[in-house]
């Protein structure tokens, strides 16, 4: 089960500096650095759509769509297009281990 007190959009916005942070690691290596992963799973951002019974959040696709809508805008300010890319699709599947 999810534990986590803050709403995931709320999660997501906490970690835009540490993604802009990392943005000229992630443009030189063309990954994410292990650190920054950490801190998406750790936030939870990984299995917002995995059924509870699997331990995700179950979020409703409404819900979903507004975290990305205002994580889209914020990796446009950053220009860390592939951070969203990989946060859509591990939230999806729920593959939360880096």
């Amino acid at each position: 089960m999810s534990s986590f007190d803050e709403n995931p959009l709320t999660r997501a916005r906490a970690l835009v500096a540490p993604i802009a942070a990392s943005a000229p690691v992630i443009d030189a290596e063309r990954q994410l650095p292990p650190t920054l992963v950490k801190q998406l799973v750790d936030a939870g951002l990984f299995r917002l759509l995995v059924p509870k019974w699997l331990g995700g959040e179950e979020l409703n696709w409404l819900d979903y769509l507004d975290v990305i809508r205002e994580r889209r805008w914020q990796y446009r300010v950053v220009c860390q297009s592939s951070v969203r890319f990989c946060n859509n699709i591990r939230a999806r599947a729920g593959a939360a281990r880096p």
